[in-house]
């Protein structure tokens, strides 16, 4: 963990970032992560978060005559932010992933506009912190079980340290709304290989075969993160 204050009331430590997740309990949003160290296992429970999405005044007023009775927990500040129409910005806080959904639903059937709602809090969580792969986090570990560790009060940021060794690899496959191939990226840690390959191909479906072949037909690159770009011709 790049610490030996496992087991303290208040650590520091370092790891590598596995999942995220989000959901409500008792009204509130969670935040969980889990990440892997040199030396465990961890959960990390964030509950002092809130989902954020952002609106125009105009818009802000709308939505205030209309749906500040609904969400009682709804807290709307103005931010140092502009629109590309240099319009002023305002945040728009509520409790729960519940409101946050119900609100989206409530101000799309009145046509109100409501800016980055559909970004998911915890990946908002994430890239304002800059997170990828590593992270340092403090917390106070509340319970150690057989292959895991979980903290809470937990305050994380990005890290750029050597993180424990990965034997996983990661597939991401990035297209349009049509099919049409733009990235496909492998992830075997730690190492990493460039390749840019082009392929006779349109869609998903088409290229997924041929992901299994280039998969086979490159067996020395285990242990290596390969970053292959597609074009279609």
């Amino acid at each position: 963990m790049g610490s030996n204050l496992i087991g303290s009331p208040y650590a520091i430590c370092k790891g590598s970032l596995l999942t995220r997740n989000q959901y409500d309990r008792d009204g509130r949003c969670i935040f969980e992560l889990w990440i892997k160290s040199n030396e465990a296992n961890i959960q990390l429970i964030i509950t002092d978060e809130r989902p954020v999405c952002f609106a125009t005044l105009q818009n802000v007023k709308l939505l205030q005559t209309t749906s500040t009775a609904l969400y009682p927990s709804i807290e709307i500040t103005q931010v140092k932010l502009k629109t590309f129409a240099d319009e002023d910005v305002y945040a728009i806080y509520v409790n729960s992933l519940s409101e946050f959904y119900q609100l989206r639903k409530s101000a799309t059937q009145q046509s109100i506009e409501l800016l980055e709602a559909d970004v998911k809090p915890v990946d908002r969580y994430l890239m304002e912190r800059f997170i990828q792969l590593g992270v340092t986090f403090t917390g106070v570990e509340v319970s150690s079980k057989g292959n895991y560790q979980r903290f809470e009060q937990v305050k994380v940021k990005s890290s750029r340290e050597a993180f424990p060794m990965l034997k996983a690899m990661s597939i991401d496959i990035e297209c349009d709304e049509n099919g049409y191939l733009f990235l496909l990226v492998f992830m075997l840690l730690p190492k990493t290989v460039m390749m840019r390959i082009l392929l006779r191909s349109s869609t998903m479906l088409k290229i997924l075969p041929q992901v299994l072949k280039l998969i086979t037909r490159y067996p020395t690159l285990n242990g290596y993160k390969v970053n292959a770009r597609f074009c279609n011709v």
